[in-house]
Order: structure tokens, then sequence, then C-alpha cells
């Protein structure tokens, strides 16, 4: 018999959670691209949205993944201040990581994009 091993452990990893998002977001999007293609004049600008909400996803999904939400759950500040340190934006090395894992950073990313769209 099969045991599995969800008693112990119930996350996900953000990397996983957010591949899947996109992935299914991709699947979807071709399906509508498709659908757009019937019609000639189909406008640019509706690519470049949904181009956007699939990024603005994909930083939910790591949101999520890091269990983000609870730490800084309000709005318009974060932590108490509406413009967070860049020590703490930047706490892992190498740097390019906190765009992905440092939980700060990516709730900052996350509420900058919806600002933008």
């Amino acid at each position: 018999m099969v045991a599995s091993d969800l008693a112990r452990r119930v996350e996900v990893s953000e990397y996983r959670l957010a591949t899947q998002v996109v992935l299914a977001c991709l699947i979807y999007m071709t399906t509508v691209w498709a659908a757009a293609s019937l019609d000639p004049r189909a406008p640019i600008d509706a690519v470049v949205l949904a181009a956007l909400v699939l990024v603005q996803i994909y930083l939910g999904a790591l949101l999520a993944g890091l269990r983000g939400g609870p730490i800084f759950p309000t709005w318009p500040l974060l932590d108490g201040v509406l413009i967070p340190n860049i020590d703490a934006m930047l706490a892992l090395q190498p740097p390019w990581r906190n765009l992905f894992e440092n939980v700060l950073t990516v709730q900052v990313e996350h509420r900058l994009m919806a600002d933008a769209l």
C-alpha cells in the first residue's frame, strides 16, 4: 500500500505553485489568442494587458507559496511603513533571489503590479 506524506507536510513550494498557475494561465491565454485571431481587428492592448495580468497572477502565486499574505496584512502600509526598508528587501544573497524568495520584496512587487494594473 502507498503511504501519503500529506499528514506531515501540507504546504507546496512557491515555485511549483507559481509554475502550475502560470501554465494554466498560458493554456487559457492560448485559447483566447486563438479565438482573437479569428477577428483581424483584435487590439494589441488586450495582449499587453493579459501579459501584465499573467505576471500579477505569478507574483500572487509566489506570495501564496511563501505564505506572505498574513505577514503583511495591512494596506497601504507594509509593517507600519509606506516604503519598506531597502536593506530588508535585499536581505538575501545573491540579490536576484530577493525577487522570488524574500516575502517582503515579493509583497512589494505584487502590490506595485496591482497598482499598475
